[in-house]
């Protein structure tokens, strides 16, 4: 989907996370995708932290693995608010940040301002990337939730540009049959493969 609705001078980039599911053997077969195999699992924030910091390119947009963009005007959206004095732009849930999910900045200020995605828990914020948003300093702009599936985040739709399906990942490492109370295991399953027919397969 990033190749569908990106131009070809646009640079993939795809950190894997020490992933046992076959992504490598994909990665392997799509020469045009630039990959970066980790050797070991370093969590969310490092990951995106490592692919930022080998990306050799002005700007820079973060992708979670179960995001995928939705128009083919998704990456001009983002960047033409940096270009008019916005620091980081993207997609915003439910607080004052800009989720890792969807996000832009300039590379040059990432470095400059020693930015990290790592969930640093600091005065009552700390979700991935959160304290990045409250730390940089600049004016944010955000991809507002034009859509959710439900129940909770899953499913959610930025500025009809950005399909997140949240909680996809989450329970792998966890026990209980529902997340926040809400989630159930079977919820993420069923939204990615309704928007897998919707948004992919159909178009």
């Amino acid at each position: 989907m990033v190749e569908r609705y990106s131009s070809a001078s646009t640079t993939i980039l795809v950190v894997d996370n020490h992933s046992t599911d076959g992504s490598r053997a994909f990665l392997k077969s799509h020469p045009n995708v630039r990959s970066i195999l980790l050797p070991i699992n370093v969590g969310h924030g490092l990951a995106l932290d490592i692919g930022f910091l080998c990306a050799r390119t002005d700007y820079a947009i973060a992708l979670d693995v179960d995001a995928f963009p939705l128009a083919d005007t998704w990456i001009d959206s983002l960047l033409e608010p940096l270009s008019r004095g916005y620091t980081i732009a993207g997609a915003r849930l439910n607080r004052e940040y800009v989720h890792p999910c969807c996000l832009a900045i300039r590379l040059e200020r990432f470095v400059r301002k020693a930015h990290t995605f790592d969930a640093i828990y600091q005065d009552g914020f700390g979700e991935v990337g959160e304290p990045m948003s409250h730390s940089d300093g600049g004016p944010l702009w955000f991809l507002e939730v034009t859509s959710q599936r439900g129940p909770g985040d899953v499913g959610t739709v930025f500025g009809d540009l950005v399909y997140h399906n949240f909680y996809s990942t989450r329970f792998r490492t966890i026990a209980e049959p529902t997340l926040d109370h809400v989630v159930a295991r079977t919820d993420p399953e069923k939204a990615w493969k309704e928007a897998m027919d919707r948004w992919v397969t159909t178009k």
